[in-house]
């Protein structure tokens, strides 16, 4: 059994997200981002209207991958005090319910710096000018670092998407598999109930691993 966690803000956030979590959730981005960076490396277009171009697009996919986020987000806590809930409120600490609390949170966190570093590359191009006096290699290593920054930023969003959607759907398989299990006719057979109550349990253990 767990710590249990009852702090708020971040710190409870990053204690509920392990860093296996934020490995496995990095790899792909990562992966993406350096042949992306690389294929420019190579092109002939400049390095700065490629990250105009990315600051541009990622302007467009944020806010709606956050506004999509916090749908799912208000979704899940407003079944929060229901009584399918109860099994992912219990049981190890930290619960189900705070590690799928924890996810969203991460994603709403990515979103909104995406946003925010997006906007503030937006307004620092007009200052690429004054770059000029800077050496070469020290402007190209900037320029390639702020490209990789917006590409990752970009492409982690857009994996989010992802991990929200499958985070939707299994929530909804579970609370369609604890109405299963409990029906409205409280005269079932115990032994029926019994073998229910232990396919609830097998798919609550597939649905913390899944998630």
């Amino acid at each position: 059994m767990g710590k249990k966690i009852t702090s708020p803000g971040w710190s409870a956030v990053f204690q509920c997200y392990t860093l296996h979590n934020l490995r496995r959730s990095v790899v792909w981005p990562l992966i993406i981002t350096l042949l992306v960076v690389l294929c420019s490396m190579a092109s002939t277009e400049s390095p700065t209207i490629l990250i105009d171009a990315v600051a541009t697009l990622s302007l467009t996919i944020a806010p709606t991958v956050l506004g999509f986020t916090l749908a799912g987000y208000a979704l899940m806590m407003g079944m929060s005090g229901s009584k399918v809930m109860q099994p992912i409120l219990d049981g190890e600490k930290p619960t189900l319910f705070q590690k799928l609390n924890s996810t969203f949170a991460i994603v709403l966190g990515a979103s909104f710096i995406t946003t925010l570093v997006c906007v503030f590359i937006k307004i620092g191009m007009s200052f690429v000018g004054h770059l000029g006096a800077l050496n070469y290699n020290l402007k190209i290593c900037i320029k390639a670092f702020t490209l990789f920054s917006l590409v990752f930023l970009l492409i982690y969003t857009i994996f989010s998407i992802k991990d929200i959607t499958i985070n939707i759907f299994n929530f909804g398989q579970f609370a369609q598999t604890y109405h299963d299990v409990h029906p409205d006719d409280e005269r079932a057979a115990g032994d029926i109930i019994v073998i229910k109550e232990n396919l609830l349990m097998r798919f609550l253990d597939r649905f913390r691993k899944k998630s």
